[in-house]
């Protein structure tokens, strides 16, 4: 018969996977420094490119996009069926947006 402990540790690395499995192999999370709080519903685009030389010369493709969540995150910003590839990932963050919408101005918008 097993012990409870076994029982428990099986439960808390199933759990574990669940969870790990349930997340984007690429997240963000953005913080508003002015505000002190999460950034939320910044738009959040995902590029990838297969080669430095392909970005060198703006060779990107769409992959992902979000906006972040009420914590600034954003857990989903790739399809749960997406595989990594090796190459050149981009993150924009469209602050001009958020600043807009917050009626500031954005130094880097």
């Amino acid at each position: 018969m097993k012990s409870p402990l076994a029982y428990l540790s099986a439960l808390y690395l199933s759990a574990y996977v669940v969870s790990v499995a349930a997340v984007s192999p690429i997240t963000t999370h953005v913080l508003d420094a002015k505000l002190g709080l999460p950034g939320t519903g910044v738009p959040v685009t995902l590029k990838y490119a297969r080669s430095s030389q392909d970005a060198a010369k703006g060779r990107y493709r769409v992959i992902g996009n979000c906006t972040t969540d009420a914590d600034g995150r954003c857990s989903s910003l790739l399809a749960d069926n997406y595989v990594l590839q090796p190459g050149v990932y981009s993150v924009h963050f469209d602050i001009k947006t958020y600043s807009n919408r917050l009626g500031d101005k954005a130094f880097y918008p």
